[in-house]
């Protein structure tokens, strides 16, 4: 037991171990990971991103020029050196040169990963040219790639082009962010270049028309608005996107509105018609002995017949198996009856269990006024207190003294 719990430590302790690894691990991958250029909207973040980076990994100097290639002592220079000394000073330099061109190496391929997902820049003949260098030199990369993230470069203007020319209305965007998208690519545009405001309008009409679900719904405005004499400016054109869009917002909440309306009033008309289904009066009648149930009048609340026959004959069939065949031994589902049937329940009740004064039975849940006899009301005055429509015996001046 004892080599069983150590066992049992150990393999925790490894385990624990091995998980650490991972963290630092990942950790050091996260750390060490080159920043890459996602778009070009995005150039100041990811420069600063970038000079932190090469600091850390220090050939940042290397980029900016600030740190030149060592040279190698020359025949002279070994000359004036001691003779002991004369192989350790030349050691140093040839070390000093492999570990520049080393770390020159390193930053001219972290400059290219940055660049890998801009295809004009990656893909470029300039950088070509770069690459085939011995030895390479990260440096004139590095002001190769700066110029053409600005906008004045052609490279840019042509990129910026190329998304203004393909610009489209998603399925989940609005207008005001369609309206900010074109403008985060005109600023990105020197100003001698940019658009005019026909143009931008034009632009942002055949986003709009790339999406027909979307263009139905501002079709109507944007045609008007660009066709007014005379032209209205790009500012009150976005003012009049901004007033249409709140227009539908408004229009989308009042419908939401409406139909969650509906949908409670279906509920609650689907509720209605289950209690009605399932329910026939409010109270219980006066009754006899046998089928009388509750004080107030009426049949009281019961199913509807048709529906608890149904029912019955449903607990008949999940109790038996066989239908409606052999009853004898499911007279346990009592559904009530009078004296015609002897109080026996469902399957021998023929009168759907509304039996009657005559053969026993009363007003109750169960019963009913009966099918052969009747009491007529009584007629005439209460010889106690000689009100109208009540016998002695039934008189409640009489029965108050009780």
């Amino acid at each position: 037991m004892v080599l069983v719990l150590q066992f049992y430590f150990y393999l925790c302790y490894l385990i624990s171990e091995v998980c650490d690894l991972f963290i630092v691990m990942d950790y050091k991958k996260d750390s060490e990971r080159t920043p890459v250029l996602g778009d070009r909207a995005s150039v100041v973040d990811w420069k600063r991103k970038f000079i932190d980076y090469c600091t850390g990994k220090r050939f940042w100097n290397i980029f900016n020029r600030t740190e030149l290639a060592p040279e190698l002592l020359t025949h002279e220079e070994l000359q004036a050196v001691p003779v002991a000394s004369r192989y350790a000073a030349r050691h140093d330099a040839e070390r000093k040169l492999e570990n520049f061109q080393n770390r020159s190496e390193e930053a001219f391929a972290t400059l290219c990963k940055a660049m890998e997902k801009d295809s004009l820049i990656y893909g470029c003949a300039a950088l070509d040219t770069l690459r085939e260098q011995s030895p390479r030199d990260p440096a004139a990369a590095y002001t190769l790639v700066m110029d053409m993230l600005q906008p004045s470069h052609v490279d840019a203007q042509m990129t910026v082009d190329a998304l203004i020319s393909a610009l489209a209305m998603s399925d989940g965007e609005t207008a005001p962010a369609l309206i900010q998208r074109l403008a985060e690519y005109v600023q990105r545009l020197p100003v001698a270049n940019r658009p005019n405001d026909v143009t931008l309008m034009k632009h942002i009409k055949r986003a709009m028309k790339r999406n027909m679900t979307i263009w139905e719904k501002f079709k109507y405005s944007v045609e008007t608005m660009m066709g007014r004499e005379p032209p209205i400016t790009y500012a009150a054109f976005c003012q009049g996107m901004m007033r249409k869009h709140d227009e539908i917002q408004e229009e989308a909440a009042q419908e939401a509105a409406l139909n969650t309306e509906a949908t409670q009033s279906g509920h609650h008309a689907a509720n209605e018609d289950e209690s009605a289904m399932y329910t026939q009066g409010k109270g219980g009648g006066k009754g006899g002995r046998h089928g009388g149930r509750g004080r107030g009048r009426g049949r009281g609340r019961t199913m509807g017949r048709g529906y608890e026959d149904a029912r019955i004959g449903a607990l008949y069939y999940a109790q038996g198996g066989k239908g409606y065949d052999d009853l004898d031994h499911k007279r346990p589902f009592y559904r009530g009856g009078g004296r015609q049937d002897g109080g026996r329940g469902y399957d021998f009740d023929q009168n759907y269990g509304k039996g009657g004064r005559g053969r026993g039975g009363g007003k109750g849940k169960s019963g009913g006024k009966g099918s052969q006899q009747y009491k007529p009301k009584f007629e005439g005055t209460c010889n106690k207190c000689g009100n109208y429509g009540h016998k002695e015996v039934d008189c409640y001046a009489k029965r108050s003294k009780y």
